[in-house]
């Protein structure tokens, strides 16, 4: 879309960049971090705060063919606790439901928080 106003315009590429963009629509994390990196997925494909991030419950998202609905049950400016519905369509570069449902396969996370801490070690600071 840029190049129709910007004949002759290419990207830089960045040689520091982490995500390496697959044909499968996924995205590749090289630097083994991938709760960070899906948090900023979800986080960013939301547009959520960060609190409404961190309350997130694996009971509050829903995934559909189109991609995911996410409920957020409070926010700053729901301060009545109404909620809302938030949808998240899949990615071609950096798919965030892609991201989100490998974390919550390689953690086993069936219920409770989708991002727990994380201790030194790398260890899940949450029971698991």
């Amino acid at each position: 879309m840029v190049h129709a106003w910007f004949p002759g315009y290419r990207p830089a590429v960045n040689a520091g960049s982490n995500v390496s963009s697959t044909h499968s629509g996924t995205a590749e994390w090289d630097n083994g971090r991938p709760s960070k990196q899906t948090q900023l997925l979800i986080g960013f494909a939301g547009a959520f705060r960060r609190s409404e991030l961190v309350a997130l419950n694996v009971e509050d998202l829903e995934e559909t063919p189109e991609g995911l609905r996410v409920a957020i049950r409070r926010s700053k400016t729901d301060q009545e606790g109404h909620g809302h519905v938030i949808a998240i369509p899949r990615g071609m570069i950096a798919c965030s439901v892609a991201a989100l449902k490998a974390w919550l396969e390689a953690g086993a996370i069936t219920e409770g928080p989708v991002f727990r801490p994380i201790a030194k070690g790398e260890s899940p600071a949450w029971p698991v």
